[in-house]
């Protein structure tokens, strides 16, 4: 068997939900990479990264920003393995985590945006 027949029978490859709810939560979670490195390329030091309704309450560097989706990767990364653990166990609850996983991406991106907007 070579590895192109061995990467399809992979749970995240073989069954199409997953391999879509899969392939979706690694592009949104490059994405947030992407447009913060792109927003904070040459702004000041300094940056908002918490803002309330009377205005931004919590401050760090850039390297605090890079840690609101070095997290995320990290959370998506680890529900990634366990949602190849579940599914070849429970297929079903491998398939809601993996949608719950993309949409924990989608809010990796909703929490990038507003520190993108606070700036």
């Amino acid at each position: 068997m070579n590895y192109l027949e061995k990467l399809s029978c992979h749970p995240l490859i073989a069954d199409p939900l997953l391999r879509w709810s899969t392939a979706g939560t690694l592009v949104l979670a490059a994405v947030a990479f992407i447009w913060l490195a792109a927003a904070l390329e040459g702004g000041s030091h300094l940056i908002a990264i918490h803002t309330t309704a009377a205005g931004p309450d919590f401050f760090g560097t850039k390297a605090d920003a890079f840690a609101v989706p070095g997290i995320g990767a990290a959370i998506v990364a680890v529900n990634l393995m366990l949602t190849t653990a579940l599914a070849r166990r429970a297929p079903a609850a491998a398939k809601m985590f993996s949608f719950l996983t993309f949409w924990f991406a989608v809010l990796l991106l909703i929490s990038v945006g507003s520190i993108i907007s606070a700036n």
